[in-house]
């Protein structure tokens, strides 16, 4: 086992061959679930730990880099998803613990097609809240908000951008898929990598480059091992 430090925050790497670590995370980023990632690859336990280690990387080096963003168009959305099962199969003592429905709010660049924020949480007006705060903190530059007609957003708006937004709470764009997980934990990490892939690896079919590339935020296109090197303390 290998030690490495990404800023404040020290993950543990299992010694996988370069190879067998990028095959993981290219079957998970593509939707693979665990345990059909682990047939194709490795143990559960390995696959669950680099999972962790790499969401946690995406996740710092998202919340570090993609700041001061000059945006003109935002639209917002929450995607639905559960952990462990849907509420109705559910005890009232297992949603109590955070199992069941869990809701990804995300905001889009709608020009760059870039991911600005997203968040973990339920569908109320506190996580509304930490969202929008969390949108408003990485846009230096008046922006259109377009969200669906969720009631939670009008207060949350408000209190994160003031008078400074032209705010629209009506349209309601494609959902990104998430899949499910059993355990909240996985399914941040799951999200994070997602997202890290979405906006540094994955061209865009119309803008035939990355969203990152498209926000002036990378000069290329990251590869899998370009993710892995986020392990490392390293950028692509």
């Amino acid at each position: 086992m290998t030690l490495y430090r990404v800023r404040d925050t020290v993950f543990l790497v299992n010694c996988l061959t370069a190879g067998k670590r990028s095959a993981v995370v290219a079957a998970l980023v593509e939707g693979v679930s665990i345990n059909a990632t682990c047939r194709m690859t490795v143990a559960n336990h390995t696959v669950l730990n680099l999972l962790r280690d790499i969401g946690c990387a995406c996740a710092a080096y998202h919340n570090v880099h993609v700041r001061n963003l000059r945006v003109r168009r935002v639209q917002a959305d929450e995607i639905w998803s559960f952990v462990y099962g849907k509420d109705k199969n559910l005890t009232l003592e297992q949603v109590q613990s955070g199992l069941g429905s869990v809701w990804t709010w995300k905001a889009i660049d709608a020009d760059t097609k870039l991911v600005i924020s997203y968040t973990l949480g339920d569908r109320g007006a506190d996580t509304a809240k930490v969202f929008m705060q969390d949108v408003a903190s990485r846009i230096n530059s008046r922006i259109q908000l377009t969200t669906d007609g969720h009631r939670v957003y009008a207060e949350a708006v408000e209190d994160a951008f003031g008078s400074e937004i032209d705010y629209v709470g009506m349209r309601r764009f494609t959902r990104l898929t998430n899949g499910f997980s059993k355990k909240v934990e996985n399914h941040g990490h799951m999200v994070a990598l997602y997202f890290m892939h979405y906006n540094f690896c994955r061209v865009h079919k119309t803008l035939r480059v990355i969203p990152a590339m498209e926000a002036g935020l990378s000069d290329h296109i990251w590869d899998i091992e370009g993710l892995i090197q986020l392990l490392r303390g390293k950028t692509a």
